[in-house]
């Protein structure tokens, strides 16, 4: 049986090869989706930036602001012949609020940025940046927003000086860092577990709500209550509740790294890591 097996295979690798016939019936343009009905180009060819994580717009204004991770912030016309972005603050030069954490070395990481819906009005910005710690560890207070004024000159500045610290959490790998106004006027702030990837929530404070980890924030910027810079809305889902935070909207993140409204519907979109 196994002779016979060998010599067919033999005559078979004996002849000579057919000529393939081209395929050109197929309508398969893609698998398992099809290519997608557009081509990405670049918006702005004659700017470049330094890891960017931020791309917003200023109520009022014809500008676009980038946010980048190392601590710049920059604006630039909303045009595509625009030529550079201009400097709207460098968060690692003069920030004299780092004298209010003894612990403070320096500033690290910055994540978000959102304009005040009245900016046209009170010129009013708000960034989300990390502290670096001078002996390695993370802050109990090292991740911060802070409202900052910007001028209206054109270009606009971002004051250094009119820093105000609104809110803070505990610093970490994991910090979120995304800011948005909802149709509400209220601001909407992501926070991570502040934690590395492995172990997965080392903090155990993905279900609690006893802090301000691992949540999307709810806050009221406008009308603060006594003792702090902002006020806590009394339609928030944890207001009542024992021992939770009440700035809490939403919980059982890991780290939502971005988040957005639906201009149409209102809802909240988060995008969790």
């Amino acid at each position: 049986m196994l002779a016979g097996i060998l010599l067919a295979a033999s005559l078979h690798a004996a002849e000579p090869p057919q000529a393939r016939q081209p395929w050109t019936t197929s309508r398969i343009v893609g698998s398992p989706e099809p290519p997608k009905p557009f081509r990405v180009v670049r918006a702005f060819p004659q700017i470049k930036f330094d890891h960017p994580v931020a791309l917003v717009s200023a109520p009022g204004t014809d500008r676009l602001f980038v946010v980048e991770q190392g601590g710049k912030l920059f604006s630039f016309p909303q045009e595509p012949s625009a030529a550079k972005a201009d400097l709207l603050i460098d968060l690692r030069q003069g920030l004299k609020s780092l004298a209010l954490n003894p612990n403070a070395k320096d500033v690290g990481d910055v994540y978000g940025l959102a304009f005040h819906p009245q900016f046209a009005q009170n010129r009013y910005c708000y960034i989300c940046y990390v502290l670096n710690s001078k002996n390695g560890q993370p802050l109990p207070d090292g991740t911060r927003v802070s409202r900052f004024t910007v001028t209206a000159t054109d270009p606009p500045r971002c004051d250094p000086d009119s820093e105000q610290v609104i809110i803070t959490f505990l610093g970490g790998g994991h910090n979120g860092g995304c800011l948005a106004f909802g149709p509400d006027g209220k601001l909407y702030i992501s926070t991570g577990d502040a934690a590395s990837p492995n172990p997965p929530d080392p903090l155990s404070t993905g279900q609690n709500l006893d802090d301000l980890l691992s949540c999307v924030l709810r806050i009221d910027v406008d009308r603060p209550d006594p003792g702090r810079p902002y006020g806590i809305p009394t339609d928030n889902p944890f207001v009542k509740h024992a021992n939770a935070r009440g700035e809490i909207w939403a919980v059982g993140f890991r780290n939502p790294w971005k988040m957005s409204f639906d201009r149409r519907a209102g809802d909240l979109w988060v995008g969790d890591v």
